[in-house]
C-alpha cells in the first residue's frame, strides 16, 4: 500500500517523485518524523513545503499529492468502517490562495481536456474505480470561496450533510481575518483531511496557520506551495517551519534553526581567501539533511526554456545581457548595451536626484528610491515625482518603441509564414499612469507594424476572405452540437467580415490567411466547443454515478464543470471579436477581467502584447506563446524577478523551438545601473540556496570573480533539496 503512486505523464517525472516523496513525509508510518541530529529530538511531522520552481507545476504536484494522501486516509478506520467503503463522503481539501490565483486554481481542477489535471485524475482513478471513487468525485471539481457571502452553510463545511465535503478554493485575505463569524469559525476549525497553502512565502502565511491549529492539532496534513520559499536569506523561512513539526507529547512547534544559521555562515566565507568552506562540509550535510525532510525542490532539471537575455539599446538594437556579480564584468557588460541618455535627459535626471537626495536628512530613503525608480520610467509616471519639471523625454520608453517597431513587424510575418502567434509581455511595477502610457503606445506602434506587413502581404484579403467561410461552416457544423444564445460564433464571424469588407486589416485577420494557423484556431474552437457541449447529466453518467445517486455536492460538482466549459467557449469567441491588440494587466481590472484577459493571451486568438503590473508577477499561465518578456523596470528582489520570466517558462509552452528571449532596459548613470548590479549579486546567493545545476555551472559565466576562482568550494556548499528516493 505505501507503494500507491499518481503519475502526470512523461512530461512531467519529478513531479511524480515530489508527490511520492509528500506521500512518505505525511502518510507512510516509517516517514513522517523530523530528526534533529543536532539536538537528537524528534517531531511528528504534519507538514511539508514544495518549493519546485516556477513553472514546474506545483498545482499538480499539490493535488496529485491530495489524491495519495486521501488514499492512504481512506484506509484508516473510523467507526469501525474503512472510510473507502462509504462512497458517498467525498474527503474535505481546503485550498488557500491569494485573491487573484482563486480562479486559477479553480480551472486547474474544474477544467477538462488532455492538458489538464483531470485527465491524470481520471486515469488514476480507473485502475480501481471502487476504491478510488470517492477521491475521484472529491477532485473533480473545486467550489470557490472570494467573501464571506460564498461561505457554504456549516453543515456543508463539516461533512454532515450526505455526500458533504469536496474542494474549497478560499482567498488568503478572507482566511486571515481577525474576526470570523460561525462560517468562517467552521471554515479554520474543521476537520480537514488536507490543508494547502499557496504562495507560502507570502507573510500573511503565518497568521493563517495560526488560525489553523485547532485542525492541525486534529492531524490535518499542510501542505505549503512557493517556487521562491525565501527572498534573500534562509531564516525567512523560519516562521513557516515553526507550523510543520509536532513535538511528541508537547505540542510544541519549533524548528532548531541552528543548521540553517551554521550554513549562512560558512556561505559567508565565499568571497574570502580561507579553507572555511572545505574544513565545513559537515556543516553543509547537516543543512541539507535537515532541510530535505521538511522541502523539496526539484532544482536541477530546470530548463525546460532556453533563455537569452539582452539589453535594449537607445536606437533599438540590442546586445548579449549577463547577470555577473562582477564590478568589472558588469561595467564591461552595461558599457555595451545600457542606454546612453542625451545630454538634455542626463541634466535633468541629475537636478531631479540632486533635489530628492536633499530630503533624505532625516527622511525616508526608501520613498527617494522609488521616486528614483518612476523618473525612469515613463513620462506621466515621471511628472508625478518631478512636478512642474517635466522631463524632456524618456530614454527608456524611446529605445522600447525603436526595438518593437521593429520586433512587431517580424513577429507578424513569422505567424504568416508558419501559423504560429509570437507574443509579448512587458513588465512595470507602476500602475498609473505607466502601464496605460506603454499599452497606448505599444498598440501605436502595433497597428503602424500591421499596414508595413500588410503592404507586403499583397493576397491578404483574399486568402482571410477564403478562412473565414471555412470558419463559417465550421460554427454551423456545431450549432446542433452547443447552440449558443445570441449566437455569439456568427457576431464573431460578423465583426471580422464586417473589418476585411472595410479592408481593415487586424493582426488576427493577417493571421488567418495563414493555412496553419487557420487550422490550429479551428482545433481550440472545436475542442472548446466539444467540452461546452456537455451538460451536467452527461458528466454525472460519465463519472458512473446513477440517477439514485445524484444528490448534494456531486451534482454540484457537475454543473460547476459543465458552466466553466461554456464560460470558456464564451470568452474564446469573445477573443475573436474585437480584442486590444495590446491589452493590460493590472490592479485597476477586476479579477473577472483579468481571469478573461489571462485567458484570451494563452489562446490562438488573444492579445499579441501585455502590459503586466504586480498582480501578474505571481500565479498566473502566460506562457502558451509568450515569445519575449521585457522588463521595463527591474525589482530589487531575484525571487520576483524569476517570478515574472516563470509566467512564460513554463510546462506547456507550445513555441517549442523558439527560445524565451528577456530584455532589460537600463539608462547608464543613473539608478538602473546600481539596480542591476545588486540584483546581478543577490542572483548568485539565491541560486546556490536553492540549487544550481551544476552542469551549466562551469560555463554559465554569471558568477562573481571570486567565486568563478572557487569553484569547487560553490559546489561543495550548493544545497541539494531534491526529494529523496528512499529512507525517510
Amino acid at each position: 500500500m505505501s507503494r500507491i503512486e499518481f503519475d502526470t505523464g512523461d512530461r512531467a517525472k519529478h513531479q511524480k517523485s515530489l508527490i511520492r516523496w509528500v506521500r512518505r513525509r505525511l502518510a507512510d508510518e516509517k516517514g513522517k518524523t523530523i530528526s534533529d541530529s543536532q539536538t537528537g529530538d524528534e517531531w511528528q511531522q504534519h507538514g511539508v513545503l514544495i518549493a519546485d520552481g516556477v513553472g514546474m507545476g506545483k498545482t499538480w504536484e499539490a493535488l496529485g499529492a491530495a489524491a495519495v494522501l486521501l488514499y492512504k486516509r481512506s484506509r484508516k478506520r473510523k467507526d469501525g468502517i474503512k472510510r473507502e467503503t462509504n462512497k458517498r463522503q467525498l474527503g474535505r481539501v481546503l485550498i488557500i490562495v491569494p485573491p487573484n490565483l482563486v480562479e486559477k486554481w479553480s480551472g486547474e481542477i474544474n477544467r477538462r481536456g488532455e492538458k489538464h489535471f483531470y485527465n491524470y485524475l481520471e486515469r488514476w482513478y480507473s485502475v480501481q474505480p471502487e476504491r478510488r471513487r470517492f477521491i475521484f468525485e472529491t477532485l473533480s471539481s473545486a467550489q470557490t470561496i472570494r467573501r464571506e457571502s460564498d461561505i457554504p452553510r456549516v453543515s456543508v463545511i463539516k461533512g454532515r450533510l450526505d455526500p458533504g465535503g469536496g474542494v474549497f478554493i478560499v482567498s488568503n485575505r478572507l482566511i486571515a481575518k481577525p474576526k470570523a463569524n460561525k462560517r468562517l469559525t467552521a471554515l479554520r476549525r474543521s476537520p480537514w483531511d488536507l490543508v494547502i497553502v499557496d504562495e507560502a512565502h507570502h507573510g500573511i502565511t503565518n497568521r493563517i496557520l495560526k488560525n489553523f491549529l485547532p485542525a492541525i492539532d486534529k492531524g490535518a496534513p499542510v501542505l505549503l506551495l512557493s517556487a521562491t520559499p525565501f527572498q534573500l536569506s534562509l531564516n525567512e523561512l523560519r516562521p513557516i517551519f515553526d507550523h510543520i513539526g509536532k513535538k511528541n507529547n508537547k505540542g510544541l512547534r519549533l524548528i532548531n534553526a541552528k543548521p540553517i544559521k551554521a550554513y549562512l555562515d560558512v556561505a559567508k566565507t565565499l568571497t574570502a581567501d580561507s579553507d572555511a568552506v572545505s574544513t565545513n562540509r559537515r556543516t553543509v550535510s547537516s543543512a541539507n539533511r535537515f532541510l530535505r525532510q521538511i522541502i523539496a525542490r526539484n532544482s536541477n532539471i530546470r530548463g525546460m526554456t532556453h533563455r537569452n537575455r539582452y539589453f535594449i539599446k537607445a536606437d533599438g538594437t540590442f546586445s548579449q545581457a549577463t547577470l555577473s556579480a562582477d564590478i568589472n564584468d558588469l561595467a564591461r557588460n552595461l558599457s555595451e548595451g545600457a542606454i546612453t541618455p542625451s545630454p538634455e535627459f542626463e541634466a535633468w535626471y541629475l537636478r531631479n536626484r540632486i533635489r530628492l537626495g536633499g530630503t533624505t536628512l532625516g527622511g525616508n530613503k526608501t520613498c527617494v528610491a522609488t521616486d528614483l525608480r518612476q523618473l525612469l520610467s515613463t513620462p506621466g509616471q515621471a511628472k508625478r515625482v518631478s512636478g512642474m519639471d517635466l522631463p524632456p523625454e524618456s530614454m527608456r520608453l524611446k529605445a522600447l518603441v525603436a526595438w518593437f517597431r521593429k520586433v512587431a513587424v517580424d513577429d507578424l510575418i513569422s505567424t504568416i509564414d508558419d501559423g504560429l502567434p509570437r507574443k509579448t509581455i512587458v513588465f512595470t511595477s507602476f500602475v498609473n499612469p505607466a502601464a496605460k502610457e506603454l499599452q497606448d503606445i505599444l498598440q501605436k506602434v502595433w497597428t503602424e507594424a500591421i499596414a508595413i506587413v500588410t503592404r507586403k502581404t499583397r493576397d491578404w484579403h483574399k486568402r482571410c476572405g477564403m478562412a473565414l467561410n471555412r470558419l463559417q461552416e465550421m460554427f454551423e457544423e456545431l450549432k446542433p452540437q452547443y447552440p449558443l444564445r445570441n449566437d455569439e460564433s456568427q457576431h464573431a464571424i460578423s465583426h471580422l467580415q464586417e473589418d476585411l469588407d472595410n479592408n481593415i486589416p487586424r493582426a488576427l485577420l493577417l493571421a488567418l490567411s495563414s493555412p496553419k494557423y487557420e487550422k490550429l484556431i479551428k482545433k481550440e474552437l472545436n475542442a472548446a466547443a466539444k467540452l461546452a457541449s456537455q451538460d451536467s447529466d452527461k458528466i454525472l453518467t460519465k463519472w458512473g454515478v446513477k440517477p439514485d445517486d445524484r444528490v448534494g455536492e456531486i451534482v454540484e460538482h457537475a454543473k460547476r464543470n459543465a458552466c466553466i466549459h461554456r464560460r470558456d467557449y464564451k470568452w474564446l469567441l469573445s477573443a475573436l471579436v474585437l480584442p486590444p491588440e495590446v491589452d493590460r494587466f493590472d490592479g485597476e481590472s477586476s479579477m473577472g477581467q483579468r481571469s478573461k484577459i489571462s485567458f484570451a493571451f494563452q489562446s490562438m486568438a488573444g492579445p499579441w502584447v501585455l502590459v503586466a503590473s504586480r498582480v501578474g508577477f505571481e500565479g498566473i499561465d502566460l506562457h502558451a506563446w509568450a515569445r519575449r518578456i521585457v522588463h521595463f523596470d527591474l525589482e530589487w528582489n531575484p525571487a520576483v524577478m524569476e517570478q515574472r520570466e516563470g509566467r512564460c517558462d513554463r510546462i506547456g509552452r507550445r513555441l517549442k523551438k523558439d527560445p524565451l528571449d528577456i530584455f532589460y532596459l537600463i539608462v547608464r548613470g543613473t539608478y538602473d545601473e546600481r539596480m542591476f548590479h545588486q540584483l546581478s549579486v543577490r542572483q548568485q546567493w539565491h541560486r546556490m540556496i536553492l540549487g544550481i545545476n551544476r552542469n551549466n555551472l562551469d560555463i554559465e559565466g554569471d558568477l562573481p570573480e571570486p567565486m568563478t576562482k572557487q569553484l569547487d568550494r560553490l559546489k561543495a556548499l550548493e544545497l541539494n533539496l531534491s526529494p529523496e528516493q528512499r529512507g525517510g
